[in-house]
């Protein structure tokens, strides 16, 4: 990868926040290059600079938004005093975003949903973002609870938190009942203690 200058990565920046606007509003398939490069200012020779196509400017947004939901989710742990703790913090977290008009529902969801024919590199980095959440919660389980368990248990967990997680979201944007969001923590909880007693 060549290196950037602060200039060119100012560029970049702005194509992806151009992205992330168009690709809220109109979806992903929607969205045309064009209507990037008229958002952020940027002409096409500076967009093929940092992207050969659409689809590598698609893999890059998934990339930025995995590394913010990793990064807020760290932070909620962080500020959580135990695990349990942690799932109301994150609860009340999208609760709020929500309330705020912050959040629009899960990137990777939405852009799972309109892109039925995806390429392998876009259902790759769908996948990443999986694992990688799955990766966070085994760690945050394990710091709690240490090695008192079988790592399969915690990774059966991770799963079913992150069914919880989406399947609420999922719930959340058809209907935008808040109720289902609010009711996540319950769900974590119960999960966990599942995971305790077997």
């Amino acid at each position: 990868m060549k290196k950037r200058s602060g200039r060119s990565e100012g560029v970049r920046h702005r194509l992806l926040l151009a992205a992330d606007d168009l690709f809220t509003e109109k979806g992903f398939a929607n969205t045309g290059v064009r209507e990037i490069l008229k958002k952020s200012k940027v002409v096409p020779a500076s967009f093929y600079d940092h992207f050969s196509s659409k689809e590598e400017l698609v893999v890059a947004y998934l990339e930025q938004q995995k590394r913010k939901s990793i990064l807020d989710l760290k932070v909620l742990y962080r500020k959580s005093k135990n695990l349990k703790n942690f799932t109301k913090l994150w609860t009340q977290f999208r609760v709020d975003q929500i309330s705020n008009s912050q959040y629009f529902g899960c990137p990777f969801i939405k852009f799972a949903y309109q892109s039925v024919d995806s390429s392998p590199i876009t259902i790759n980095a769908n996948k990443s973002i999986v694992e990688a959440w799955e990766k966070l919660l085994i760690q945050f389980m394990i710091k709690e609870y240490g090695d008192q368990l079988k790592v399969n248990a915690y990774k059966n967990t991770a799963k079913e938190i992150l069914i919880i997680y989406e399947g609420s979201i999922a719930i959340w944007m058809l209907c935008r009942d808040i109720s289902v969001i609010k009711s996540m923590e319950k769900k974590f909880i119960n999960c966990l203690d599942n995971m305790l007693k077997n």
